[in-house]
């Protein structure tokens, strides 16, 4: 795969923390080392993404893949949430490794499993993270989350929306994938979305799209990562998308702008051959 580091952490010995820490630094060891447990990917039969699938999420900007970040933490309504990242490692593990799930039944597209352009999604971290920290005493599923930006609510390094992996499913944690181009993107919503293939991710209740930079950078203790945020990075092109409109070719939901590269991403599953690979290098 292309643009690949190695995958790399930093343990903070106890005596960080002072005589008191020891427990802390034995706490963060064993989220870390649950991070990085192996886990494994799905292998689509079709093609296709399916919900219940197991995935890796890149980002054509970063090159880096999506991770959650169980050593920060952070305090909502729903409960505890992490924080997440795009990061450099390329082994599937627990902290790069999701599940998509299907939010609700009512989504006009019967009981089909594919994924398909324009449909609700939710995106859920591994089980096994999330118990590290439970919610009120007991292990609980995490997504994916974004909310408008407010005084208590926003990406702590560049300040736009803030994006979370929170405690129980809800509307801020409904997502929607669209084709990467804009220029098709009408005419293929409501088509099935295929595995290991460029796409755009937005968020279904602010229709801003899932982003990462290289400019946004993370420290944290797997070293240096980027921060994810919601934001639409849309170049400006007023005849087309003037044309697009009087063709009646766009929708409130559906951009017809080029977006660029910070909100470009791959939802990575096994391919035939058995691995899987980053089309952003070819």
């Amino acid at each position: 795969m292309g643009r690949i580091f190695s995958c790399s952490y930093i343990l903070l010995s106890a005596g960080e923390y002072g005589g008191s820490g020891e427990l802390l630094a034995i706490k963060k060891s064993k989220k870390l080392s649950t991070s990085l447990q192996p886990a494994s990917l799905g292998k689509p039969k079709d093609g296709y993404l399916h919900f219940g699938q197991r995935a890796m999420i890149i980002n054509e900007k970063t090159g880096c893949f999506l991770c959650t970040d169980a050593g920060d933490t952070t305090e909502k309504v729903a409960g505890l949430s992490f924080a997440c990242a795009t990061g450099p490692c390329p082994q599937s593990c627990v902290r790069n490794v999701f599940q998509l799930c299907r939010p609700r039944q009512d989504d006009n597209f019967g009981s089909q499993t594919i994924v398909h352009f324009g449909q609700p999604v939710s995106i859920k971290m591994d089980p096994q993270l999330s118990e590290t920290c439970p919610v009120n005493g007991e292990g609980s599923d995490r997504f994916l989350h974004s909310e408008l930006i407010s005084p208590t609510a926003s990406a702590k390094i560049s300040n736009f929306q803030q994006v979370l992996f929170c405690p129980a499913p809800s509307a801020n944690a409904e997502w929607k994938i669209f084709h990467v181009d804009p220029r098709i993107r009408f005419e293929t919503e409501g088509s099935p979305v295929p595995a290991n293939a460029p796409v755009v991710i937005k968020h279904a209740r602010t229709g801003q799209m899932l982003a990462s930079s290289p400019r946004m950078k993370y420290i944290n203790d797997f070293g240096v990562e980027y921060e994810v945020y919601c934001k639409s990075y849309l170049r400006t092109n007023k005849t087309q998308n003037l044309i697009a409109e009087s063709l009646g070719r766009t929708t409130s939901d559906i951009d017809s702008k080029q977006q660029e590269a910070e909100n470009n991403w791959m939802i990575l599953t096994v391919t035939e051959d058995g691995g899987s690979r980053d089309p952003f290098s070819d």
